[in-house]
């Protein structure tokens, strides 16, 4: 059987690419595109029988039936002008294949017949296309009822347009701001803290290639661009399945020892194993065109990105990997913030915390090598979950920790959703072991909830006692009706969101809180005009 994945960090890297999300009105692990009453995702993992590479779905049915099942994918265009064809599978076992008409990111049924047959339990639907071609499928949605598993494209549409009229209009107007916090350690940098961040999507890219395999990438737009390539996972030696001919539509007998799942690279292959194209304009044309050439020096998988030269320039680009692979009017986005992270032998780490939880899915990039070179030497797609835990994030934030062994100037997000294509996110930077701490002080002024005003208030404006017995009650006072209260221990995680709140007094023991340990905590009181954090210790 396939191994069950849920996200795991590798060398403070973790990348469910093949996993690049449905739920019942409720987050569960990864890409919702919506809260239909479709069928929860309970895992997604990439694996690979080193022909074929798969990205599995784990979906728990509660009986034995017939299920509607939809895709939302992305095809390559071939030289030949047809697609790719995915091959759909239930529990290793054939079930059907996706061969779409056109390009570009699309909700797609299978040919023969849109529904499964699923047992009780715990069901493993993979979706598999031949190397080196990664699955492009993003999510799909499983329900008894056809009509609850069609995604709707208006979002990405709309958004297709824009980037095709290269129309930066008020939606993707940028208001951020940046702060610092001092750590506790003289020798930690100060922990950087960037607010309502663009997240928007950038077409990315997965293949697997092998050594001194010799890749030529190239785009063209009217707008200037980058292609970023970069080492994210590791190979493996494994008995080869046939290769079938593009026109031919024929089951791959899985044997579950062949599949593997992927292995994901360290930090130090990350650094170290990076290549970046820069758009030039054709001679007598308007035309920007990138290349990247390289002879692959590491078999293993591999992710393209495509990004404007500056922020918040919007575009779409035609790219083509090694003359087979086209892609058409692939939309392109990029923001970055200005950030130094240390290359001082300590361990840092950076982390997103996205505007919408359940929905908002954070891609995050560390730049460095230099302004010039400007490479990626880090990306992380969906963080640990106990390190989402321990700062009170998304299960879909993004939180990469490593050691950098080159100099590193920017941090960049992208939306891994091109369902969801526009949102916003903040970026916590520059947290280090001994700094950990200090975080619930920043996060404590942000906080999770985003429907309130997240401004500052006048310390004067809430009244909490600063000391209190853990057996006695806490009573917080405003001058005005009170929102929400959250409450943070030191680590910054989030031990109690109390939302029922009625006027400007709560009085509760302070169990309720959920400060069942001695120690100091930061309370975040929101009000209708704004925040106020204060620090409270319980004795």
């Amino acid at each position: 059987m396939l191994v069950r994945i849920l996200p795991t960090v590798v060398a403070g890297l973790i990348f469910t690419t093949l996993s690049f999300q449905t739920i019942c009105a409720q987050e569960i692990s990864k890409n919702v595109i919506s809260a239909t009453c479709t069928l929860p995702i309970k895992g997604i993992s990439e694996s690979t029988n080193g022909v074929y590479n798969f990205k599995n779905f784990e979906v728990e049915t509660p009986d034995d039936g017939s299920y509607y099942v939809n895709f939302w994918l992305l095809p390559a265009k071939y030289a030949d002008d047809n697609y790719t064809s995915f091959y759909v599978y239930v529990n290793n076992v054939f079930a059907g294949t996706i061969n779409p008409s056109f390009g570009n990111w699309q909700s797609a049924g299978m040919d023969s017949n849109d529904a499964l047959d699923l047992q009780k339990g715990l069901n493993v639907i993979s979706i598999a296309t031949k190397a080196p071609e990664s699955p492009d499928v993003e999510t799909i949605k499983v329900a008894k009822n056809n009509t609850d598993v069609v995604f709707q494209s208006d979002a990405y549409n709309e958004y297709l347009d824009a980037a095709m009229a290269g129309n930066d209009n008020e939606i993707f107007e940028v208001d951020n701001e940046m702060t610092t916090l001092s750590t506790n350690s003289v020798n930690a940098a100060e922990i950087a803290f960037f607010t309502n961040v663009p997240l928007r999507y950038s077409f990315y890219k997965t293949f697997s290639f092998t050594e001194n395999q010799e890749i030529f990438i190239t785009s063209s737009s009217v707008t200037g661009h980058f292609i970023d390539v970069i080492y994210y996972a590791k190979s493996m030696s494994l008995p080869a399945c046939p290769i079938l001919p593009n026109s031919i539509i024929e089951p791959i007998i899985l044997k579950p020892e062949e599949l593997m799942d992927v292995e994901y690279a360290s930090s130090e292959e990350m650094q170290g194993l990076n290549w970046k194209g820069i758009s030039e304009k054709a001679v007598n044309s308007s035309i920007e065109i990138a290349t990247v050439r390289l002879t692959i020096p590491k078999s293993g998988h591999y992710l393209i990105r495509l990004r404007s030269k500056t922020n918040e320039v919007l575009g779409v680009a035609d790219l083509n990997v090694n003359g087979t692979y086209y892609y058409e009017d692939a939309p392109f986005y990029f923001y970055g913030v200005e950030c130094e992270i240390p290359a001082d032998g300590s361990e840092y780490a950076s982390m997103t915390n996205c505007a919408t939880a359940g929905e908002d899915d954070p891609i995050i990039f560390i730049h460095g090598n230099g302004v010039m070179a400007d490479k990626i030497v880090g990306v992380n797609d969906d963080g640990p979950a106990a390190k989402l835990l321990q700062y009170n994030l998304s299960g879909r934030d993004s939180y990469i920790s490593q050691k950098y062994f080159v100099k590193t100037h920017k941090i960049s997000v992208s939306s891994y959703s091109s369902n969801k294509p526009v949102s916003t996110c903040d970026i916590l930077a520059r947290v280090s072991g001994e700094s950990s701490q200090d975080v619930s002080q920043m996060r404590a002024v942000k906080p999770e909830t985003k429907n309130i005003s997240n401004v500052s208030i006048a310390d004067s404006s809430v009244k909490v006692p600063g000391i209190i017995e853990i057996s006695s009650s806490l009573e917080i006072i405003a001058n005005e009706s009170i929102c929400n209260i959250s409450v943070f221990n030191l680590s910054g995680k989030c031990v109690a969101s109390i939302n029922d709140v009625s006027g400007n007094t709560v009085m509760l023991p302070v169990s309720k809180f959920n400060m069942t340990e001695r120690g100091m905590y930061i309370v975040s009181v929101e009000t209708i005009n704004g925040v106020s954090s204060k620090k409270v210790i319980v004795k």
